[in-house]
């Protein structure tokens, strides 16, 4: 099966997977290897660290790229470890890619490390469609317009990238607008007919 790859390089990066088990979504960053199927993580890179956060899901800290268990080495029971939505961890860039803690951290604190990632959006006389397609491009949940003419409505504001569901509540109390959440992870909006 083909698997999804990237290597960072340096600095950091956030990952929005889609869960697909036959094809593995591979980070490469130092001599370590995250391995996640379907969750969304933050990598940072640094000259003697990796720090792995995980923001839903499960990241199994896997393989150096000598194809050896990043930890434990002679071990040969060992698993790799993995980590837990609202779990941090840093491995250290030594000789022996060990991971040094994993801890659990609050809501707040994830919130605080991923401030660097949310940027805002600026929207005038913005059809509804295209507000729609920049949000659905940066979050999981994804908005669905439901009534063709709706999307091309005219709108006006500044919204946070991640904040789908305050975007969609102004659209409820300011343009008439009925919002349904369909399934896990999908908001449907359409016009409230008089």
């Amino acid at each position: 099966s083909i698997r999804r790859e990237v290597r960072l390089l340096e600095g950091e990066a956030h990952f929005n997977v889609v869960e697909d088990s036959l094809r593995p979504f591979l980070v490469h960053a130092g001599d370590t290897v995250f391995r996640a199927i379907g969750t969304s993580f933050n990598i940072r890179l640094s000259s003697d660290t990796v720090e792995l956060l995980v923001t839903e899901g499960v990241v199994r800290v896997d393989w150096n790229e000598t194809g050896a268990p990043a930890m434990e080495k002679s071990n040969p029971i060992f698993r790799p470890p993995e980590v837990i939505e609202n779990q941090r961890a840093i491995i250290s860039l030594d000789s022996e890619n060990s991971i040094s803690q994993i801890e659990t951290v609050s809501k707040k604190a994830v919130e605080a490390k991923l401030i660097w990632k949310h940027e805002m959006l600026e929207f005038e006389a913005t059809p509804l469609s295209e507000a729609v397609l920049e949000f659905n491009r940066r979050n999981r949940d994804q908005i669905e317009i439901a009534d063709s003419s709706l999307g091309r409505e005219l709108i006006d504001g500044s919204f946070r990238s991640d904040n789908v569901d305050g975007f969609v509540a102004l659209l409820e109390i300011s343009a008439n607008i009925k919002v349904e959440r369909s399934k896990k992870r999908s908001i449907v909006i359409r016009k409230i007919t008089l």
